[in-house]
């Protein structure tokens, strides 16, 4: 009697991990999102940050950077739903300027290029969209020299 019951407890755990994994399965469906990200500079000046120990982030005098972005969302996803990938503290026109960054009190505000509402925004299919912002020579004079 006693290994029956041992036997019944193994069996009802089972199935119960099992439905919990098939219900979950389910309900989640995952939709492909891209984002084409455009950086476009304006000026005579190469525009770098790093945003983390190991890479550099730069986009060379009068050219355009472009990267892309993939990855699982909803199935309906809108501009709206998309954050800055960038997220410099501090912009470097050739080593000689900064211009410090600032997030706004949401995730998608801040000035400069990691505002969202500094770019131009493009839906190019169902969750395919493209970014673009642009570097400018006026955002140049208005950064300060580096420290």
């Amino acid at each position: 009697m006693e290994q029956k019951t041992t036997w019944m407890r193994y069996l009802l755990i089972g199935i119960s991990i099992s439905t919990f994994l098939f219900t979950n399965c389910i309900r989640k469906v995952d939709y492909q999102v891209r984002a084409k990200w455009i950086y476009i500079n304006e000026t005579g000046h190469n525009i770098t940050y790093r945003p983390d120990s190991w890479s550099t982030f730069n986009v060379k005098a009068f050219d355009t950077t472009i990267y892309y972005q993939d990855g699982d969302g909803g199935k309906n996803v809108s501009e709206a739903d998309f954050i800055s990938p960038i997220n410099a503290q501090v912009l470097f026109y050739d080593d000689i300027k900064c211009d410090t960054l600032e997030r706004g009190n949401k995730a998608y505000m801040g000035n400069g290029p990691i505002g969202m509402d500094n770019y131009e925004s493009k839906k190019i299919s169902n969750n395919n969209f493209e970014f673009t912002y642009r570097f400018t020579e006026k955002q140049y004079l208005d950064a300060k020299e580096c420290k």
